[in-house]
C-alpha cells in the first residue's frame, strides 16, 4: 500500500511537470513585433514607394476591372483611376483622400475618405476596407475584409515609369470611349458590326456600362431580344474581355480601336484572328423594348418634359425659356378634361404670370399609337389656348418641336429610364431626344 501511494504521487508529479512544460512552451515570444508596429511598417512601405503603387481592382463577380494609381503621403492618398461616366461622376483625379492602416487581428487597410472605391461599393458592390499582406516582391495583396471568398485578393504593386506610361494610355482609353458615349452631336444608339475571314458576322446594339466597365450587346434572336454581357479590362488601344466574344468559329476575346473616323465610326476588331468591324453611332436600335410603350401610356398620366438633348434645348427649349414668364412643357395620356372629354393625349405648354398666379395652358392635341412595343407615333388633331389673344410668343419655337420631333413620320423610340422615367428618341434624326418623368397618375383635369 505505502509502495501504491509512492507511485500515485510520483505520477501526479510528473503530469504537473508536464503541465508546466506546456504552458512555458505556449508563451509568445518577447521579439514577436506588435500589431501597430507591423502596421507602420506596411505605411512605411506604402509611403517610401515614390512613383506610387498600382492596382487592377474588380468590384464583384460580374463587373470589368477598374485600374487605379495611387500615391501615399502622411494620413492621406492621391488617387487615378479609369472610373469616369461624366462630368458630375469623374474619379479620374482624387486628392487628400484620408486612409488607415490598423487592425486588430490582421493588418487592414482603410479608406475612410468617400473616393472611387466609395463609389464603386455603391454602384458596383465593392469594397472599400481590405486586409493588407506583403508578398514576395515588395507589394501588397489587399483582401476586401467583408468578401465571403477570401481567395479573392488584388495585387498591389509598385509603379514604375512604364507601368505609369501605360496606366495613363488606360485612362485616355477610357475618356475616349465616354466621348464616343456622350457625344451630343452623335446619334443616340451604338451599333457593332463584326465579321471573320469567313464572313460570319455578328450586329449587335452596343451598350457601354462604364459604371461596371461592361458592354452589353443586344439583338434579336428568333423573335427574342438577346441581352449578352461582356465585363472588361481598359487597355492602351482599347478593351480586354474577361468572357470572350464569339464571331463563327473564333473568339474574341480583344477590341483594339483604331482612329475614330469624322463621322464618329471607330473600326475595331483583332487583326491577329481576323476579325475586322466597326461601333457606328445609329438612329435606331437593333432590337424592340418589349412592353415599353404599353407602361408609357399605362392609365391616366401627366408627364413633365424633364431633360432635352442639346439640340433639342438648341433648336427650341433655351428660346423658350428666355421669353418672359416661365414655361414648363407636359405630355399627357387618356387623361380626362373638365368637359369630361376623354383619351385627351397633349403636348402642353404652361405659361405662368405674376409670379405664377395665372397659368395659362396652350395644348396641341395629339392622337398616339404604339406599334412594335416600344415605337410612338403621334397623329396632329387640333390645337387651344386658354389665352384670348392667341399662342403669342411660344408659339413660334413649340410649333417646330412638335412638327419636327413630336410627330417624326419615322415616330419615337421610347426607352426606359428609370421608375416613371422614359427617354423618347426621334427614329429620323436620333440626336433630337428627351426625355419625361412621371408627374401625376389619376383622374384630374388638365387645366385644374
Amino acid at each position: 500500500m505505502k509502495e501504491i501511494k509512492h507511485y500515485i504521487l510520483w505520477l501526479l508529479l510528473g503530469v504537473l511537470a508536464t503541465g508546466c512544460q506546456k504552458e512555458a512552451g505556449s508563451l509568445i515570444p518577447d521579439d514577436l513585433p506588435r500589431m501597430d508596429e507591423i502596421c507602420a511598417s506596411y505605411n512605411k512601405t506604402l509611403q517610401e514607394a515614390d512613383k506610387g503603387w498600382l492596382i487592377e481592382y474588380t468590384p464583384a463577380v460580374g463587373t470589368g476591372a477598374f485600374n487605379m494609381h495611387m500615391t501615399f503621403k502622411g494620413d492621406t492618398v492621391h488617387m487615378e483611376s479609369d472610373y469616369y461616366i461624366n462630368s458630375t461622376e469623374d474619379y479620374r483625379q482624387q486628392s487628400n483622400v484620408h486612409y488607415r492602416v490598423s487592425g486588430v487581428v490582421l493588418p487592414e487597410i482603410t479608406f475612410e475618405t468617400y473616393s472611387v472605391f466609395a463609389r464603386l461599393y455603391e454602384r458596383a458592390s465593392g469594397n472599400f476596407e481590405f486586409e493588407i499582406k506583403p508578398d514576395s516582391s515588395g507589394g501588397f495583396w489587399l483582401n476586401p475584409i467583408h468578401l465571403a471568398d477570401k481567395g479573392v485578393r488584388f495585387h498591389l504593386i509598385k509603379a514604375t515609369d512604364e507601368s505609369l506610361k501605360v496606366f495613363k494610355a488606360k485612362v485616355d482609353m477610357q475618356s475616349e470611349i465616354r466621348q464616343f458615349v456622350l457625344d451630343p452631336t452623335m446619334k443616340y444608339f451604338r451599333q457593332i458590326d463584326l465579321k471573320d475571314i469567313a464572313n460570319n458576322k455578328l450586329q449587335a446594339t452596343a451598350v457601354f456600362q462604364s459604371r461596371t466597365n461592361s458592354i452589353l450587346l443586344v439583338y434579336q434572336k428568333d423573335g427574342q431580344t438577346q441581352v449578352d454581357s461582356y465585363p472588361y479590362k481598359l487597355a492602351a488601344d482599347g478593351i480586354e474581355l474577361t468572357k470572350p466574344i464569339n464571331v463563327g468559329n473564333q473568339q474574341l476575346s480583344a477590341l483594339h480601336f483604331g482612329t475614330r473616323q469624322t463621322n464618329g465610326v471607330y473600326p475595331i476588331g483583332d487583326a491577329a484572328k481576323g476579325i475586322s468591324g466597326t461601333l457606328t453611332p445609329v438612329d435606331t436600335a437593333l432590337y424592340s423594348n418589349k412592353g415599353v410603350g404599353a407602361a408609357l401610356m399605362d392609365g391616366q398620366v401627366q408627364y413633365e418634359i424633364s431633360g432635352v438633348s442639346q439640340l433639342v434645348s438648341d433648336d427650341y427649349y433655351r428660346k423658350l425659356l428666355l421669353l418672359n414668364g416661365y414655361y414648363t412643357t407636359q405630355l399627357y395620356f387618356n387623361w380626362t378634361t373638365q368637359s369630361g372629354d376623354i383619351n385627351q393625349n397633349l403636348y402642353t405648354a404652361v405659361e405662368t404670370f405674376d409670379g405664377g398666379a395665372t397659368y395659362d395652358f396652350h395644348s396641341y392635341y395629339l392622337k398616339p399609337t404604339i406599334k412594335d412595343e416600344d415605337k410612338l407615333f403621334y397623329q396632329f388633331l387640333t390645337f387651344k389656348t386658354t389665352v384670348a389673344s392667341g399662342f403669342s410668343g411660344p408659339k413660334i419655337y413649340t410649333d417646330p418641336f412638335v412638327t419636327k420631333v413630336l410627330l417624326d413620320p419615322k415616330g419615337l423610340t421610347v426607352v426606359p429610364a428609370a421608375s416613371g422615367v422614359f427617354t423618347l428618341i426621334s427614329r429620323s434624326d436620333s440626336r433630337y431626344w428627351f426625355t419625361v418623368t412621371l408627374r401625376n397618375r389619376k383622374e384630374n383635369t388638365v387645366n385644374e
